[in-house]
């Protein structure tokens, strides 16, 4: 034993509270509590006529969950609530950790020994919250998401944890699209320590350009944001915790005593003739001709052709969840559409077409020496200008079967370069996971200026198509015949004929289908997370740790 020892009366039986190895641990004839004293929520005093009532508040597995019987040593146990510092370690894959809810334990203390339990109090109140909590919470909520399903996670959940903390709450509900965006780009967000987003990431994907659209954009964008998923996809999130299940728990944990991370933007322009009736969530421009454009910002994904298709084609399907994904991607690529585009890209300084590149700059979280923040005008500056800008084009291709010492970016290559290549889909990003079943972009990084593309050719067979589903859930689908995966500094789309039943989707959400141009923003956003370091997708994770540096990669360095 550690520290202070506080014993009192738990349902008139006589515990023994106090912490070890950062394990809180309050125990009766049997354990009733084992827990990661990061799980803790808040404990506190209340002073009653014979006694002091010490309360905790935490997050723990449910007594009645069966995935927990391993952790119990006989059927007849009374244990109630075990979680071993290992299991939390392991929290993006160990089962016990999925079904953690909040629960109150209240042990009470005779009056003679209030100073024992303030001190027992003082030590476990620093001990779970190591830094600086965040106790004024925003929350806004979808509560359509998940089939309906927005509207319990937050009542039933999300709510009752942050009372739990203690936090002052501020909560708003979304009736229709783009309020997200409304109560975003009106918050008074200097009095708030975090934002909560309930729902997937069509919510997160508005909030953004809420705060982006901003005048205060600079200050506003560094409010920490923080995804709980109950969407369809939930990109952000798996990106963040992990692809085993959506951990509503974790994800208002994270709220509360998570790590900042930078998250570069996109910025995304298309002509503002194509919104007439909803362009107003988006910042407006004018190009060198005189004709407007509207600017706005992903965080997660640009997909045209079959991905896109897959995403916004399957809408009426959301009651699968996540099946609709692979079974609209199966029906795609039997019918095996081209998409009729144009694409030029920029490699630029941080751009390359070498896997092993781009693997190894991932593993070394280099960050991006580009410039971040400033004032809303610098801030919102366009490096390549719009997509109504000419471009200056060099008549050398980008060819992606094979490469050259030209194709590892350098800050010389600021010239558009065609791609030339039938094309299934293009799929662009800056996350690794786009759904719990699609590491789409398993060299993503934070902060390294550069979007991960993933071009599938029109031209691969049917059971290649079908292949690189299945190796799409641990990111090996970039090594299939068939599929490019590449980085630029800068991106333009454009269709050669406006097709109907086509889409454009930008975070999962759908846009006008017309020529669109994506570069890195100056802007970035701040994300939470449990872990310190700086988040990895799993095939980065390192080898003894990790099940995904299996495959053989050509261009993967040797010895990682």
């Amino acid at each position: 034993m550690s520290g202070v020892v506080l014993e009192g009366y738990l349902n008139e039986k006589l515990v023994k509270a106090f912490v070890e190895d950062a394990q809180l641990v309050v125990r009766a004839e049997q354990e009733l509590v084992h827990l990661p004293v990061e799980l803790v929520l808040r404990a506190s005093l209340v002073n009653t006529n014979n006694s002091i009532l010490v309360q905790l508040k935490v997050l723990a597995p449910t007594p009645s969950d069966r995935s927990c019987s391993s952790c119990l040593p006989t059927p007849n146990s009374k244990r109630k609530h075990i979680l071993t510092r290992e299991q939390w370690q392991n929290r993006d894959c160990d089962p016990h950790v999925a079904h953690l809810t909040h629960t109150s334990i209240s042990i009470h203390v005779p009056n003679k020994n209030q100073a024992e339990a303030s001190a027992w109090i003082d030590q476990v109140q620093k001990l779970a919250y190591p830094n600086e909590s965040r106790q004024r919470i925003l929350v806004i909520g979808n509560p359509a998401s998940g089939q309906g399903r927005g509207k319990e996670v937050l009542q039933k959940q999300v709510i009752p944890i942050f009372q739990s903390a203690g936090c002052t709450l501020k909560v708003h509900q979304t009736q229709k699209r783009f309020d997200a965006f409304r109560l975003a780009q009106d918050a008074r967000t200097q009095d708030y320590d975090v934002l909560v987003c309930v729902g997937g990431d069509g919510t997160m994907h508005e909030v953004v350009n809420g705060l982006a659209s901003r005048e205060d954009v600079a200050e506003a964008i560094a409010l920490p944001l923080v995804p709980v998923p109950c969407g369809s996809g939930n990109g952000m999130y798996v990106s963040l915790h992990g692809a085993s299940n959506f951990n509503v728990s974790l994800a208002c944990l994270s709220a509360l005593k998570g790590t900042t991370h930078a998250q570069e933007l996109c910025a995304v322009t298309q002509d503002a003739a194509l919104f007439p009736n909803d362009g107003a969530f988006a910042c407006q421009g004018q190009a060198s001709n005189g004709r407007k454009y509207v600017q706005y910002y992903s965080f997660l994904s640009q997909a045209i052709g079959l991905m896109a298709d897959v995403d916004l084609g399957t809408e009426k399907f959301r009651f699968i969840g996540d099946l609709r994904f692979s079974l609209g991607y199966i029906m795609g690529a039997m019918r095996n559409k081209r998409c009729e585009i144009d694409i030029q890209v920029v490699l630029g300084e941080y751009g390359s077409t070498d896997r092993g590149r781009m693997r190894q700059r991932a593993l070394s979280d280099v960050p991006s020496t580009i410039s971040k923040g400033g004032r809303a005008a610098s801030a919102r500056k366009l490096r390549y200008g719009s997509v109504l800008e000419p471009i200056n084009m060099t008549e050398e291709p980008l060819e992606l079967t094979r490469m050259s010492a030209q194709d590892n970016g350098n800050s010389a290559s600021r010239s558009w370069r065609r791609v030339n290549e039938s094309v299934s889909t293009l799929y662009a990003g800056k996350m690794p996971y786009v759904a719990r079943s699609l590491m789409a972009f398993p060299y993503a990084s934070p902060a390294d200026g550069a979007i991960d593309i993933l071009l599938q050719t029109q031209t691969s067979s049917f059971f290649q198509k079908i292949g690189s589903l299945i190796d799409g859930e641990e990111g090996n689908h970039v090594l299939r015949p068939g599929m490019h995966y590449f980085k630029v500094e800068a991106l333009r789309v454009t269709p050669k004929k406006l097709a109907r039943q086509r889409y454009l989707s930008i975070d999962g959400e759908s846009m006008p289908y017309g020529a669109f141009q994506v570069e890195v923003s100056r802007l970035s956003m701040v994300l939470l997370s449990l872990d310190d370091e700086v988040w990895r997708a799993p095939i980065l994770q390192p080898p003894a740790a990790s099940k995904h540096e299996t495959t053989q990669d050509p261009n993967r360095p040797q010895g990682h």
